[in-house]
């Protein structure tokens, strides 16, 4: 009977992190990977001479040494072998009447928002003032720990703001701040990174979100977010833990309050069991509620959590260029694309909810812009991506799909023509991925990207436990308390391996 501290189900960057600081810490953890290559959404895959980043498009706190994300990374000596670039710029909205580059320093935002819009001088020092608030807060609140009930008092005194913004959505946080619709579209043109709604997404959320990248800018890791993937794979493995690819987790072992172990398929089809104290789902919840645990252990998971909803899903149209878009004119890294309809937060919400490709806003993410050496000759690429869900998708014959696909797509490139004459004849390969592209590879519930959705309703204290009071077993990813993302994932699965750590 194979025995071990810890088994993590998932090798995205919850799942490794979490085994990375096992590992570290002499515990003998094993990874079970489903997947052919680790990461999660964290990934790279290839085609003719392109290496394309799955999904990643930004890293928030690898350049300010005070967040959570850059001790992560400086404990487990990340960047000693992976070298994070400093994206040029935060984005860049367009619309026919509207263009603006946000940059990726507050100071700098600020000032420039408000040579555009000097009549909104007042509601953009109040939003910078948020901003900063929050932020020290949400420092102070992880510098805390797990909040214990003789802390609430002094946490209510020195984080009054995270509990004032946690319920309040981000379109009411902006209706409130300021008028102008612009100026609204402009500090929230990147919601889609995190929500499809402005009013049902957490302002709290996106305060927290956008002050982190505002504070130390954003960054893409050279050669593919990937490459944190495999360096914490060969951190663990050098550590005595395993990493086992293409094994997937059919059943989690155990009795109705507690976990001891899994059952799980290998590449070569054998049915095997291996045990541990500790099992660490990094796996999607849906999952682990309705198909992992028996019915009886997963009782009290699914009365708290079945009816929460995963997030929205994505469309991505990759792109492998002859030559790079500077030679089009192209200056920005990451390019919003907003449809003329799209004129305040309330329409944005139907952009990116309608069935009509034509109106959806796309963000255009220019990799060919950074050295990202995402190939041996630094080939390069971009991709085009919007909000989707999966229910536009299902239901469809292979030969449907296949059309639909295509129709997207030419839907899409028809588009940033448009805004960038000369494109297509730059195109030598493209592909596509839809909402049901995400499920298969990562198994998310709806090919959720972010977990459940940041909702009001769904935030803080509303998320699931990275503990989940079962006997042994722990959450962490996108899924838990920390929220989707690289960098909440990694906090998830550290997190994890702390409270493991002090178990006695």
């Amino acid at each position: 009977m194979q025995k071990y501290d810890a088994i993590v189900i998932g090798a995205g960057i919850g799942g490794l992190f979490c085994a990375a600081k096992l590992a570290k810490e002499g515990k003998k953890v094993v990874v079970l990977e489903q997947h052919s290559v680790p990461g999660g959404y964290a990934a790279t895959f290839k085609r003719k001479q392109f290496v394309f980043e799955a999904s990643v498009h930004a890293i928030d706190g690898l350049f300010d040494p005070q967040s959570h994300n850059s001790k992560l990374f400086d404990e487990f000596k990340i960047r000693k072998h992976v070298q994070p670039i400093r994206l040029p710029e935060f984005f860049k909205v367009v619309r026919n009447d509207l263009q603006f580059t946000l940059p990726d320093d507050l100071d700098q935002a600020i000032k420039l928002l408000k040579e555009k819009y000097p009549q909104d001088k007042k509601s953009l020092d109040k939003y910078s003032k948020t901003l900063r608030k929050i932020r020290k807060q949400i420092l102070y609140f992880q510098s805390k720990g797990k909040p214990r009930f003789h802390m609430i008092p002094s946490l209510l005194i020195h984080c009054y703001g995270l509990f004032l913004y946690l319920f309040k959505s981000f379109g009411s946080f902006m209706d409130k701040l300021t008028t102008n619709d612009d100026l609204k579209l402009i500090l929230g043109a990147n919601i889609a990174y995190y929500h499809d709604d402005p009013y049902v997404y957490s302002s709290l959320h996106h305060i927290g979100a956008q002050g982190s990248f505002l504070s130390g800018g954003g960054a893409y890791i050279q050669g593919g977010s990937q490459q944190i993937a495999r360096y914490l794979v060969d951190y663990i493995q050098n550590r005595g833990g395993e990493v086992l690819l293409k094994s997937k987790v059919s059943k989690v072992l155990g009795e109705k309050k507690s976990v001891n172990g899994v059952e799980y398929s290998n590449k070569k089809g054998e049915i095997n069991q291996i045990f541990a104290d500790n099992v660490v789902c990094n796996a999607n919840l849906p999952s682990l509620m309705n198909e992992l645990l028996s019915e009886e252990t997963s009782g009290s998971l699914r009365k708290k959590y079945s009816s929460h909803e995963p997030s929205h899903s994505i469309f991505s149209l990759y792109m492998g260029l002859k030559k790079p878009l500077t030679e089009l004119g192209n200056d920005s890294y990451s390019t919003f694309l907003f449809p003329d309809s799209v004129t305040n937060l309330k329409e944005l919400a139907k952009s990116n909810s309608t069935t009509d490709y034509e109106q959806k806003t796309l963000v255009m993410v220019d990799y060919s812009i950074i050295d990202a050496k995402l190939s041996k000759d630094n080939a390069p690429v971009a991709a085009c991506v919007l909000v989707d869900d999966i229910k536009h998708w299902e239901n469809l014959s292979k030969e449907e799909y296949k059309r639909k696909k295509e129709e997207v797509s030419q839907t899409i490139l028809k588009r940033i023509e448009a805004y960038m004459p000369g494109i297509g004849e730059l195109i030598e390969y493209k592909e596509a991925a839809t909402p049901l592209t995400m499920k298969r590879y990562t198994l998310n519930e709806r090919g959720a990207v972010y977990g459940y959705a940041p909702n009001v309703n769904q935030i803080g204290p509303r998320r699931p436990e990275n503990y989940t009071g079962i006997k042994g077993l722990y959450l962490a990813s996108a899924w838990s308390k920390q929220g989707g993302g690289i960098s909440p994932a990694a906090k998830s699965g550290y997190a994890v391996a702390e409270a493991i750590l002090k178990k006695p």
